[in-house]
């Protein structure tokens, strides 16, 4: 059958759809509703996606990080998405698609529940809904005995129809009537539900006449006010009588479960009727089709006869032995590979001449073929994180002209996995743990840490996170422990776990304090502080004469500071502070901080400012700075200076006077110490600003 476009003026529907082009080709993603819009990439022909919003022709999609718009002409709708269904029964929810995995719960009957995606197997429609907090799967749809065991609460719409298959008759002799038995022709609605068509008398077929020539025969349906169409070919021709027969082999070996066509040529070529019938001595042995494909069922031997339809008397045969062998690949496999790809592989059938490759969203199927290969192995690329792949491999032998297609193998699955995370470490958080980080794993939604304290294990988890770094803490000071990350995407709504790293062996020790400073607190006591160390017991305080040391102890704190008094004003001291946790009696010391000094000075005076400025000049004004002997007041034109001192004082304020009006002065004031050699002075303060 080929492809026929859908009128312009349809209405399409949102829901699912397969990318279906006449020739094959990808199908363009455009940036825009339109033909002249640009184009933002392609979706491969069989894509299935989802049109979330229809402008006409057009459908709104998200395909691999891309969103645009692609034109549904070249498109088959499958169903609506996001439905309601009332049931007509009470149902089992179950964990998958599939009547294996476990029941959920109990959904009672008459409950109308929202549909929120939809799985078709060979059997059965299946949907996705949630119901008391619960979501998995549950029987929608019966296709063998076309039982619904729930129904949309809106009318399902009649989306598409296809021919399944042609009628048993396509060639005719000129001056035949049309014979339209063995036309099968489904029919698809907006729920999701098809319907085969076997009667003819259901459908309205139009396109035939007896004169020679290819024909092309509409089929119409029509259901709920909708009418869909399809087509297929027939063949008229002149009616010149047959004379003979052929098949291209007069004898077929086969290997149980393998099929073969067996080609037959109507002699003479221009034929009237080249119509074929074909038949089996043993169909228990090798049963054969309308199309001459032969299925070896059982071990043994059977004659397949190939009949003229128009003159059963002129016959052609070939004789099939079935081995009770089946020739299926071996040690079929397959694995997560990089790349967003599963590499499949399998060992050499004797006498192959190559395999085919099918897969599947679901170990029931459908499996469609995805691969024709000579190798051993295939890789399954551009495929979609945490989903399972599902596949079957065949080889094909040649006997003569004649490819014999043998049994298929016994499917095999596998699951795209996000990385494994590289470059894990572990640095130094607190007394008890560490801060780990590792690079991301494409394709990951989240991480999980595992730890242990011995490299074989065992390994519990300790962590999940978002991120790509976490912190581990309550661990044993001084302990040895081993880590391990791996990563995981997020599928049909069920965490997949890639691989884990190797593992990481990683010391508790006690973290360096950070930013230590000391700070001027009086003109004879300088105040030391530094960042926390989380769960330290508490730091010991170095103190050198010289950045070189020798450092000895000073001080043991429980906070993070430590006033260093009785200093000689002027004179300049080196300090390190370390950490340490006490644990079973016993204290774990971390790395000593960096060196860090002061000079005892006075420290800066506090509440420095300037009053509103009057005639009689600017007010300034500053608290007591401890141990100072006095201030001297600076006063620039702006405030990167330079300023020049105005006035040396032993108050606590000061009217600067004989200023020009309308002009801006910045001032800083400084204390100082009166020591043995000479005034200490201390750090100005910083600049207050103040217009006359």
């Amino acid at each position: 059958m080929g492809w026929i476009a859908k009128p312009a003026a349809e209405k399409y529907l949102t829901g699912r759809y397969t990318v279906n082009t006449s020739s094959g080709s990808a199908l363009n993603i455009r940036s825009a509703a339109s033909l002249s819009s640009s184009i933002l990439g392609t979706m491969p022909n069989t894509t299935v996606f989802t049109a979330t919003k229809v402008s006409g022709i057009w459908g709104a999609v998200a395909y691999q990080g891309i969103s645009g718009w692609v034109c549904l002409d070249y498109c088959e709708f499958a169903y609506c998405l996001n439905d309601s269904w009332k049931l007509g029964e009470s149902m089992n929810l179950r964990g998958t698609a599939a009547f294996g995995d476990n029941i959920v719960t109990v959904i009672p009957a008459g409950t109308v529940i929202k549909v929120a995606d939809k799985i078709r197997t060979s059997s059965y429609l299946w949907g996705k809904t949630s119901f008391g907090g619960k979501t998995g799967w549950m029987v929608l749809y019966s296709f063998s005995s076309q039982k619904y065991y729930a129904r949309t609460v809106e009318t399902p719409v009649l989306t598409g129809v296809s021919v399944t298959y042609r009628p048993s008759k396509v060639f005719y002799t000129e001056g035949e009537s049309a014979d339209y038995s063995g036309l099968v022709l489904t029919a698809r609605f907006s729920d999701g539900v098809t319907l085969r068509i076997t009667d003819p008398a259901a459908l309205t077929l139009s396109g035939f006449d007896p004169s020679p020539g290819n024909k092309v025969i509409i089929v119409c349906y029509t259901a709920g006010g909708v009418t869909k169409t399809a087509s297929f070919g027939l063949t008229v021709n002149k009616g010149i009588p047959v004379e003979a027969i052929e098949l291209s082999a007069a004898s077929l070996p086969m290997h149980l479960g393998s099929t073969a066509a067996i080609p037959a040529e109507v002699l003479p070529d221009d034929a009237g009727n080249r119509g074929l019938t074909w038949s089996s001595t043993d169909p228990d042995v090798a049963a054969v089709d309308n199309e001459g494909v032969v299925t070896a069922v059982k071990a043994g031997v059977a004659r397949i006869v190939c009949a003229s339809r128009e003159n059963p008397s002129l016959t052609a045969s070939c004789d099939v032995s079935v081995s009770s062998e089946t020739l299926i690949p071996g040690d079929f496999s397959a694995k997560d590979n990089e790349d967003k790809s599963i590499l499949i592989q399998w060992s050499a059938s004797p006498g192959a001449s190559s395999y085919i490759l099918y897969s599947a969203s679901a170990a029931s199927g459908p499996y469609k073929r995805i691969a024709a290969s000579s190798s051993l192995s295939f890789i399954h690329r551009d495929l979609i994180y945490g989903k399972e792949y599902f596949y079957k491999v065949r080889a094909v032998c040649r006997s003569g002209v004649i490819n014999i297609y043998e049994k298929p193998s016994a499917a095999v699955s596998a699951c795209v996995l996000p990385g494994v995370p590289d470059s894990l470490n572990a640095a130094a958080y607190s007394c008890t743990g560490f801060r780990l980080a590792w690079q991301p794993s494409e394709g990951a939604a989240g991480y999980v840490l595992y730890r242990s304290r011995q490299p074989e294990g065992p390994y519990t988890r300790a962590k999940v996170t978002a991120q790509n770094n976490c912190t581990d803490t309550g661990l044993i000071p001084g302990g040895f422990y081993y880590y391990k990350i791996r990563a995981y995407t997020t599928f049909n709504e069920k965490n997949i776990y890639g691989l884990p790293s190797a593992a990481l062996r990683a010391q508790v020790t006690t973290p360096t304090p950070l930013l230590p400073r000391a700070t001027p607190n009086s003109s004879t006591s300088l105040l030391l502080s530094w960042q926390a160390v989380p769960d330290a017991t508490g730091y010991v305080v170095y103190l050198s004469q010289t950045t070189a040391g020798p450092f000895e102890r000073l001080a043991v704190t429980k906070t993070a500071a430590y006033s260093h008094k009785n200093l000689l004003c002027g004179s300049v001291y080196y300090y390190k502070v370390t950490a340490y946790r006490s644990y079973n009696s016993a204290n774990y010391y971390g790395k000593p901080s960096v060196a860090f000094c002061e000079k005892a000075q006075p420290p800066v005076p506090p509440d420095f400012k300037a009053a509103a400025a009057t005639s009689a000049g600017v007010k300034l004004t500053w608290s007591a700075s401890s141990g100072a002997s006095g201030y001297i007041v600076y006063r620039a034109d702006n405030a990167a200076g330079p300023y020049t001192r105005v006035k040396v004082t032993r108050s606590l304020g000061f009217t600067d006077t004989g200023l020009v009006k309308s002009r801006t002065y910045c001032y800083k004031v400084r204390a100082y110490t009166a020591a043995s050699s000479g005034n200490v002075y201390g750090y100005p303060s910083a600049a207050v600003v103040i217009k006359v």
